[in-house]
């Protein structure tokens, strides 16, 4: 397995590539490359962390229904961009109850944290989602 994402070059935005060894791998792993660019921070620090030491401060049921995986993924990621922004939530957990190619339930848990950069908005600019042979893969482009 590749490594869980890596940034990608690009002339003005912000573009991660995630792998997975499956769908709900691969949207922990793009998520955790978006937060780890809005936060400054390693979030796989706080794998080593016993619960008692992490200060969980929200726990979020999402549902989400789009009519591909590419959306999907691009609303999961809007959906967790928008508790940073508006709420200043960090995802630290996912409890993926359903993940489909069109649908997703999950429970995530939230700390809170400070943004140190600014995404803008998920796009749907050069996004890809494919199985390869390895698990999965996508490219997601974050306006910045």
């Amino acid at each position: 397995m590749k490594s869980k994402y890596k940034i990608l070059e690009h002339t003005a935005d912000l573009k991660i590539q995630a792998n997975g060894m499956d769908l709900a791998e691969l949207f922990c792993n793009m998520a955790t490359g978006m937060y780890e660019y809005i936060y400054k921070f390693q979030i796989s620090k706080l794998k080593c962390q016993t619960k008692s030491k992490l200060q969980i401060t929200n726990v979020k049921n999402i549902k989400l229904k789009a009519d591909n995986i590419e959306s999907l993924l691009v609303d999961w990621l809007s959906e967790l961009l928008y508790f940073s922004d508006a709420e200043n939530l960090m995802a630290v957990k996912y409890d993926f109850v359903k993940l489909s190619f069109k649908e997703l339930t999950a429970k995530v848990n939230f700390i809170k944290a400070q943004a140190k950069d600014d995404i803008k908005a998920v796009t749907y600019h050069d996004l890809s989602v494919k199985k390869i042979s390895a698990g999965w893969e996508a490219i997601v482009v974050f306006d910045i």
